[in-house]
């Protein structure tokens, strides 16, 4: 089978769209879009053997915006209608938006898998974990180094508790391998083991928001679309609570990112003295170890429905598990 990228036209934001073509062996071929992805084009041979296309479409992608009647578009997160955009689960009724005439909920709304972007509750950071356990448990190849993916709770309330990064679960988890697999336990070897590890701080970043334009940076912004973002450094109020990454431990993540085709950007937390947050990477960090905040844009973020792009989520995948593999 060949696979074959060819321009598509361009979305209504300026972005560019491709189209991809996957052909066997026989000639049939699928043609899909980047945006949605909306299947473009199917094409298999009649009786006689003469190829045709068998699916709906327009001619670019311009035709899909806005989408009209879900031509070959992905659907969801429900497929079909939910009258009057209302229906309950476990007991709990939920109100949910009613696209097509104002009355029902069609194809999982405004913001359903056709427009390439996912609505949820809780991506901060929910997104980031998923991507995280995702990455380890489809690693392609034993990793170079040992690798773990570490899953904390309570960041958002100050990383307490026995669960959260200030806890000595992840120190103490150490200390018994160590025990297990030296013959000599000592506190040094413990440090030493702790300074030796990288670290990919794996948080949300915030997405560019033309509507709140003022509330960014929008050079040092992250774009949704434009892949999984890397924060240099986080905090607040200048570098209030940050965490900083050092020149060359940059230098070997875009190595490693560029050398697996990884999309990939920088970026700060929103305008200086406007935008701001912390991350559990200045924790890690006082072990002396190298960590980076590492995740994908968010719009809307700490709100009751938060938006990502599908498309960043695929490429925090890849980069976390270039990063184990490599790092």
């Amino acid at each position: 089978m060949s696979i074959r990228k060819v321009p598509f036209g361009t979305l209504e934001s300026g972005e560019a769209a491709d189209l991809y073509i996957l052909t066997n062996a026989s000639g049939a071929s699928v043609e899909i879009t980047n945006f949605g992805g909306i299947i473009h084009a199917i094409n298999v041979p009649d009786r006689e053997g003469k190829l045709g296309n068998v699916v709906l479409g327009y001619k670019d992608v311009s035709g899909y915006q806005p989408l009209c009647g879900y031509l070959g578009a992905l659907i969801g997160r429900v497929g079909n209608r939910i009258a009057n955009g209302e229906c309950t689960v476990s007991g709990q009724k939920l109100t949910l938006a009613k696209n097509e005439n104002g009355i029902t909920h069609l194809h999982g709304g405004d913001v359903g898998f056709d427009r390439s972007l996912i609505a949820a509750y809780g991506h901060d950071d929910r997104v980031c974990a998923y991507a995280s356990l995702e990455a380890i448990l489809t690693l392609p190849a034993v990793p170079r180094y040992t690798c773990c993916c570490l899953l904390a709770d309570k960041e958002e309330i100050g990383s307490v508790g026995a669960t959260g990064m200030r806890a000595h679960y992840f120190e103490n988890a150490m200390a018994e391998l160590i025990a297990l697999t030296t013959p000599a336990y000592s506190e040094l070897t413990l440090r030493r083991a702790l300074r030796a590890c990288r670290m990919l701080s794996c948080d949300v970043s915030a997405g560019f928001d033309p509507l709140y334009a003022s509330a960014f940076e929008k050079k040092n912004a992250a774009l949704m679309g434009h892949g999984v973002c890397y924060n240099k450094f986080t905090g607040s109020r200048g570098k209030s609570g940050s965490n900083d990454a050092n020149a060359e431990f940059i230098g070997r993540l875009r190595k490693i990112m560029d050398d697996n085709n990884v999309t990939w950007q920088t970026a700060e937390l929103g305008r200086v003295d406007v935008g701001g947050g912390g991350t559990i990477a200045y924790i890690c960090a006082l072990y002396g170890m190298e960590v980076i905040d590492s995740g994908v844009p968010v719009l809307s973020m700490h709100a009751p429905q938060e938006i990502i792009n599908k498309a960043d989520l695929f490429e925090a995948v890849k980069a976390y598990r270039a990063f184990m593999i490599e790092g």
